[in-house]
């Protein structure tokens, strides 16, 4: 498979801290317990609060973002210790008018 349609997937838990990162499945996420690992980069980080600044109050579905080239689908996954949310990353297809 292309690497450009493949998505790079990051679980972070509610804090925002980094759980799993790669090219995972967000099925793990329920049952992972692991121990942060990280933080995303800054740019994604900003466009993930922003887009689910609103889910403390009322889980959406989901939500898109176009950043710096990239293409963001962001989801909420449940857990097996509290909620999960799976941020998807992948290369904006540039397209030509």
């Amino acid at each position: 498979m292309d690497d450009q349609f493949t998505p790079y997937c990051f679980i972070l838990d509610d804090a925002y801290r980094v759980l799993m990162a790669g090219p995972c499945d967000p099925a793990e996420a329920a049952s992972t317990t692991a121990a942060p690992v990280g933080s995303l980069p800054a740019p994604i980080d900003r466009a993930v609060r922003a887009l689910t600044a609103s889910w403390k109050s009322d889980i959406a579905g989901g939500s898109n973002a176009k950043i710096s080239g990239l293409h963001l689908s962001i989801a909420p996954v449940p857990g097996s210790d509290g909620p999960r949310i799976a941020v998807f990353v992948r290369r904006a297809l540039a397209t030509y008018a």
